[in-house]
């Protein structure tokens, strides 16, 4: 007899392998840990593997979890995009769309290209660039939405709060009587205003060394040993070094992001991209629960 996959099983096993854990999923979810628990079960019966492998500290992938695991995002995302598609089906007209660099910098060109694919009548032009840019285009009328600081003040839906780490080479060892070499963004840019806050604070000087506007060149002039800079905790590739206070470096604030403008929007794509990055950020496990 065939064995067919049920998609609410799929979605409970990819929730605890993004999350780590049977309880943060089943917070993720709105689920208890033992429905997580049994469905996790119930999948390990229809695909006669096993699939994760748990002890009292901590939940990890077995072998056969790893080799699922892709499968299981990409049946995901097409049952999602299949959704979307079917019930949004009239879905067109143009929206204008702002975006900090450093959200989610390794993974917005697949989100919005499944985006295209789900809405293929709306035509999305992407802006990329730092809140104080961004905001001023948004308030003028040319940007219809915005993922940005939550700092302006201007009504914005939070999306997620994250923290704010320093990180470095993975060989970079610091030297307490010697300046710390930052890598970072222009001088009045909110992560350079927080670095240079909490360096003072904690009595440590600074020399920039490198300055830019690009997230992800700036990961790659850390990569080549030339300083320290500081990311989101989820762009922090696993070659870089995180240093924290047993290094001598002071904690950074939480960032909150925050999504900008659908309230003033006059058609539903506002909603149905709010919807698209709510969904995409929740089920990644950076937002607990939906707004």
């Amino acid at each position: 007899m065939r064995a067919d996959l049920d998609i609410d099983l799929v979605r409970c096993f990819t929730a605890v392998a993004d999350t780590g854990g049977f309880s943060s999923a089943g917070r993720l979810l709105g689920r208890t840990q033992s429905a997580v628990s049994m469905k996790i079960k119930r999948l390990e019966e229809i695909l006669e593997s096993r699939l994760l492998d748990r002890d009292r500290r901590s939940t990890h992938l077995t072998a056969e979890g790893e080799r699922f695991l892709s499968y299981a995002h990409r049946l995901l995302d097409l049952h999602d995009e299949a959704l979307r598609v079917m019930l949004h089906p009239d879905a067109e007209g143009s929206l204008k769309l702002g975006v900090i660099s450093y959200f989610l910098p390794q993974k917005l060109p697949e989100l919005l290209a499944r985006f295209a694919r789900a809405y293929p009548k709306v035509r999305l032009e992407v802006h990329s660039g730092l809140s104080r840019n961004l905001m001023p285009m948004y308030e003028s009328g040319e940007l219809d939405l915005v993922i940005a600081h939550k700092r302006w003040p201007a009504a914005g839906r939070t999306l997620y709060r994250e923290p704010i780490l320093w990180a470095a080479h993975g060989d970079y060892r610091p030297q307490l009587d010697q300046p710390v070499p930052l890598v970072t963004y222009a001088y009045n840019t909110l992560f350079h205003e927080w670095a240079e806050e909490a360096l003072h604070h904690a009595g440590k000087t600074y020399r920039v060394a490198y300055t830019g506007a690009g997230m992800m060149v700036l990961i790659e002039v850390v990569r080549a040993g030339l300083g320290v800079t500081m990311l989101p905790k989820s762009v922090i590739p696993e070659d870089l070094r995180i240093l924290g206070p047993e290094s001598g470096f002071p904690e950074l604030p939480i960032m909150e992001v925050a999504l900008y403008g659908e309230e003033r929007m006059e058609t539903p794509l506002a909603r149905h991209l709010s919807a698209f990055f709510l969904d995409t950020l929740q089920s990644m496990g950076l937002m607990e629960q939906k707004p």
